[in-house]
């Protein structure tokens, strides 16, 4: 199994998450808040009908990923912007965070399943602009749980230089290109 380790992994706290995205979840993943929420009171996909309607064309290819480079983010103010958005105002992990994360762990450790965390590739303008404190807490974290557990593993893939501007999207999120690339990347250190 592979779970995403970021940055914000240990910090998150729903309540004070976007509603949009909070929609998203409820939708996607039963987050109980939002649980109803439907898709289309989400102003995300007021934009998306607004440029299709506009450019006559879905501006996402069939996986989901923005198909218009002319749409992609400038990605130092985008990786400045999410580093800001994802750092903590607590030095504290809430308690729960870190119970969910045990209840995978002892999931996949009573099923001999193999848990791979991972931190996914960042533009530096999103890392350069990390607390240092949140982020040494995620990779001692990380550090921690992979010596206490010998069924999961940590690959941290921050500052991974084989990554260029066309890889990503915005600061901290891949292109479809990036995440061929990365998928590939995966496989080749995981199997």
């Amino acid at each position: 199994m592979i779970l995403s380790f970021s940055y914000c992994t240990l910090y998150d706290n729903m309540e004070y998450t976007d509603k949009e995205r909070l929609k998203y979840y409820g939708i996607y993943m039963e987050y109980e808040k939002y649980k109803y929420s439907v898709e289309i009171t989400s102003s995300m996909t007021y934009e998306k009908i607004k440029d299709y309607l506009k450019k006559g064309t879905l501006q996402c290819t069939p996986l989901g990923f923005r198909a218009d480079d002319s749409m992609k983010d400038d990605l130092d103010i985008s990786g400045i912007k999410a580093a800001k958005r994802h750092t903590s105002t607590s030095p504290e992990v809430p308690d729960n965070n870190l119970e969910y994360l045990n209840k995978i762990i002892r999931f996949c450790e009573n099923r001999n399943i193999k848990l791979y965390l991972i931190t996914t590739p960042t533009w530096h303008s999103y890392y350069e602009h990390l607390d240092e404190h949140q982020l040494n807490r995620t990779f001692s974290t990380a550090k921690e749980i992979t010596n206490n557990h010998k069924n999961v593993f940590y690959f941290n893939f921050l500052k991974d230089n084989r990554f260029d501007k066309d890889d990503f999207n915005n600061g901290d999120h891949l292109s479809e290109k990036g995440a061929a690339k990365f998928t590939q990347i995966i496989r080749e250190t995981i199997f």
